[in-house]
């Protein structure tokens, strides 16, 4: 039951997705706080049910659906990513409701992403609010107004 679950977020992600890829080829910029990566499983926004090894046929076959819908959102590559990088103690300052060793794991693999070699630019997330604030809409306003 929970791989059925998981999969009905993978095809809600897709959904979601393609109706994305329609706004911008209508000439609209799209910003979004997550994007589709097939790099690692289970965190990140990557497929879930690729993660852990199926425990029969049918989650092993949602388990390959599930990662050909990532194949395919991962083939189209954002414009330009992002990365906010803070370190697992100020993550967990900030939402205290997570669970640290899973915070020091996203942490850890974070630097590794690649979003399959999309222009990417790390922020210090450790910075003041208003300091982040700025370098993001300063890097964002190019990519908006299309002149990046």
């Amino acid at each position: 039951m929970t791989a059925l679950v998981v999969y009905g977020f993978s095809l809600l992600r897709y959904r979601r997705f393609l109706k994305m890829q329609n706004t911008r080829k209508h000439g609209i910029a799209v910003i979004t706080d997550r994007y589709p990566q097939t790099e690692i499983p289970a965190f990140h926004d990557g497929p879930g049910l690729s993660a852990g090894r199926p425990g029969n046929r049918l989650v092993a076959a949602l388990a390959r659906s599930e990662l050909r819908l990532y194949q395919k959102m991962t083939a189209i590559k954002p414009n330009l990513v992002i990365r906010l990088d803070v370190d697992p103690q100020t993550a967990f300052s900030r939402k205290p409701d997570h669970d640290l060793a899973t915070l020091i794991a996203k942490a850890a693999t974070t630097q590794k992403l690649t979003f399959g070699g999309a222009p990417i630019v790390t922020i210090d997330a450790r910075s003041p609010y208003e300091q982040v604030k700025k370098e993001v809409m300063r890097l964002c306003c190019p990519v908006i107004l299309g002149t990046s």
